[in-house]
């Protein structure tokens, strides 16, 4: 059985960089504050990858010099080196299948007219602050703003540790439990630990480990059941029975598409808002090769077609022109995104691979 277990990265000591995370975050604690802020830089993390591909395995040294090629004839803006990805299928990384679109879409139309989206204003009444004491960046003291250039959930304490799905095409549940996670940090300021395997084995329908899953499916059941601790149905990386009698303390109140009149297609500023106004997103985005091997910079690839694969959205910078992004594959991939000790993130442009197709919003339940 893999454990799912809190991932935090190591701190990189840099020639230019004096000061390091006294400490890594509370296990017990996934959503503690981090008030220490450290910058962390792409040098850093170009170092923790040129140690593991100088033992990599010849098949992995000849793939990178592919994708290396391929990067500089396209001229994009991204390094890739020796992630743990790299020593998964992609299929098995990448298991999210896409909505039906008419059927999904008038759907979302019955499930706007059960349950009323929430206003900002509304939303606000019960929210509490945003505000984390004594960190710094984006936090003016006001509460989250689609109108600044940078935005970060991180920076508020509100986005649980780095997960690890392993070699189960299990992606959709756990980019619905993040944002689930999420929601319960912002609503309760309560940090939790839920059980992705618990919607894998019990969600039904055909969403499974081994065959991939609807996230709309994992939200609604979200909604209606709620799932597990994961001290109670631990992660094991494969399909499993459904404990039906295991109790379900996590749910959430409501969920929606950012953009109710093109579910797949929501723009930019319509992201800001829901993210600015929700916390973080649940999105859709295409994997590749490419994404498996992705260390440092701006993502920027672009590719068409189906999405094969869910993240969860916790910021943007506009400096940058990119979403913060979330990812399920453990902290030996991907780079820290400038802020805190794990790796797990990447900076991917707006519009790459069709990042943020699908977007939904959550609210966790109340308590």
């Amino acid at each position: 059985m893999v454990k799912k277990v809190w991932l935090v990265g190591l701190a990189v000591a840099l020639a230019t960089l004096s000061l390091a995370w006294a400490a890594s975050p509370d296990k017990d604690d996934p959503g503690k504050d981090r008030t220490a802020v450290q910058t962390a830089s792409d040098q850093g993390d170009l170092t923790f990858y040129q140690g593991r591909e100088e033992s990599a395995p010849a098949k992995v040294k000849a793939s990178l010099k592919d994708l290396r090629g391929q990067i500089e004839k396209a001229q994009l803006t991204f390094t890739v080196g020796y992630t743990r990805a790299m020593d998964r299928p992609l299929d098995r990384l990448a298991g999210t299948r896409e909505e039906d679109p008419q059927a999904e879409q008038k759907a979302a139309q019955d499930r706007k007219a059960r349950y009323k989206e929430f206003s900002a204003e509304t939303f606000r009444a019960w929210r509490p602050s945003q505000r984390t004491p004594g960190a710094t960046g984006d936090l003016t003291g006001e509460d989250p703003t689609a109108n600044v250039k940078r935005m970060d959930w991180r920076q508020r304490g509100k986005v649980t540790g780095i997960r690890d799905q392993s070699t189960c095409g299990s992606c959709w549940a756990f980019g619905s439990v993040g944002v689930l996670e999420s929601g319960y940090l912002i609503r309760h300021n309560l940090a939790v630990d839920a059980s992705e395997q618990h919607v894998v084995n019990c969600v039904g329908g055909g969403n499974s480990c081994a065959t991939g899953g609807v996230a709309s499916k994992a939200l609604d059941f979200l909604r209606t059941e709620g799932t597990a601790t994961e001290n109670d149905v631990r992660y094991a990386a494969e399909d499993g029975p459904c404990n039906t009698s295991v109790a379900k303390p996590y749910k959430l109140e409501a969920w929606g598409y950012v953009n109710p009149s093109d579910i797949a297609n929501p723009n930019t500023a319509q992201m800001k808002d829901a993210l600015a106004r929700y916390g973080p997103l649940r999105v859709s985005v295409i994997a590749t090769p490419l994404m498996q091997a992705y260390t440092t910079g701006v993502f920027n690839e672009q590719q068409t077609g189906s999405t094969n694969h869910t993240v969860v959205l916790v910021g943007w910078d506009d400096d940058k022109g990119a979403w913060i992004m979330r990812n399920s594959w453990g902290p030996d991939w991907g780079s820290k995104c400038d802020y805190g000790p794990e790796r797990g993130y990447m900076y991917i442009k707006y519009g790459s691979n069709r990042i943020g197709a699908w977007a939904q919003w959550v609210v966790a339940k109340a308590q």
